[in-house]
């Protein structure tokens, strides 16, 4: 590779990382996400299900971890 050749490479990789540092700049104002997206599912039947169900789910892995840590003593 020549010396304007990695120049040019050099020039794009600059313009690139300003203008990644502009994008940030612009999100630092911006609501997080999760503010924006907090209470979408409020009052959703499918959903309050679907974690209920991933309720369940952790619960009965809780008692088995119990229940194999007991044998392993």
């Amino acid at each position: 590779m020549t010396v304007a050749q990695m120049e040019q490479r050099l020039s794009r990789v600059e313009r690139t990382v300003a203008n990644l540092a502009k994008s940030m700049k612009r999100r630092k104002y911006e609501k997080r996400w999760y503010v924006v997206h907090a209470g979408r599912f409020a009052n959703d039947p499918i959903f309050n299900e679907i974690v209920r169900l991933g309720r369940d789910e952790r619960e009965k892995s809780k008692s088995t971890k119990k229940v194999k840590r007991a044998h392993i003593r």
